[in-house]
Order: C-alpha cells, then structure tokens, then sequence
C-alpha cells in the first residue's frame, strides 16, 4: 500500500465516523467535499501525515463566476484536524 492510499483510507474511515454537521462526499479517491450556506470545503490526503484543507466562499451567488478561494490550503497533520478546521472556516454550527 502507497503512503497516499493509506492517507485516502484513514481520512475515508475517519469521515465514517465523524460527528461534525456537514455531510462529506468522495468525489474521487482522497478528495472530499462539503458545501454549507455558499461556502464549500475540500479535504485532500496528501500523505499519513498531512491533509489539506481549504475553504471557498461563493460572494456573487450560485450563477455567478467561480468561487473564491478565500481559506487555505493549509496543510494539517491529522484529518480530524482538517475536517474541524474546514467546518469551523465555513461557519457550519457545532455539534
């Protein structure tokens, strides 16, 4: 097993299990995506180690030109960390 499909697993099992307020989709292996209130989120396994999180904010509505890369990337060491940091960056409520 390569380092990043070890890092693809631990952030799938760690999702499974998460108790955060948004709802997080694989939209290809190691990448996962949650949208709240015109903002989304990305998560990204880059190595065991290090997962990258970064937050866009869709100022002009859903019609508009592409969002804006307003957070990040930052690269945190776990993917708790990660998903806290992006629901935090987007507002989402607490749980």
């Amino acid at each position: 097993m390569t380092e990043r499909s070890a890092a693809e697993d631990r952030l799938r099992k760690t999702i499974g299990g998460w108790s955060g307020p948004l709802h997080w989709t694989e939209d290809r292996p190691g990448d996962w995506t949650a949208a709240w209130q015109g903002k989304e989120a990305l998560v990204r396994a880059l190595t065991e180690t290090s997962f990258e999180a970064r937050v866009w904010h869709q100022a002009t509505g859903p019609d508009g030109p592409d969002p804006d890369p307003t957070n990040g990337p930052v690269v945190l060491p776990t993917p708790e960390e990660a998903l806290a940091w992006s629901e935090d960056e987007m507002g989402a409520p607490r749980p």
